[in-house]
């Protein structure tokens, strides 16, 4: 996943019920990307809550997606 200036390599899919249950609500993971990271919807509290900042953009790598 890549944002204006940086990019962030992480799992979306899992098969673990306690994360999916806790994190998720279910069995549906809501994402979504802001300018300051990654965010993950929260059916406990009914907003969305950031769980990942984004990485610094790597120089060396060809980012033309």
């Amino acid at each position: 996943m890549w944002w204006t200036g940086g990019e962030k390599y992480l799992d979306v899919f899992w098969t673990d019920d306690k994360f999916l249950d806790k994190e998720c609500g279910g069995n549906n993971c809501r994402w979504r990307s802001q300018d300051d990271g990654v965010y993950l919807f929260s059916y406990k509290h009914k907003e969305y809550r950031l769980k990942y900042n984004w990485d610094p953009w790597n120089k060396t790598k060809n980012h033309s997606y």
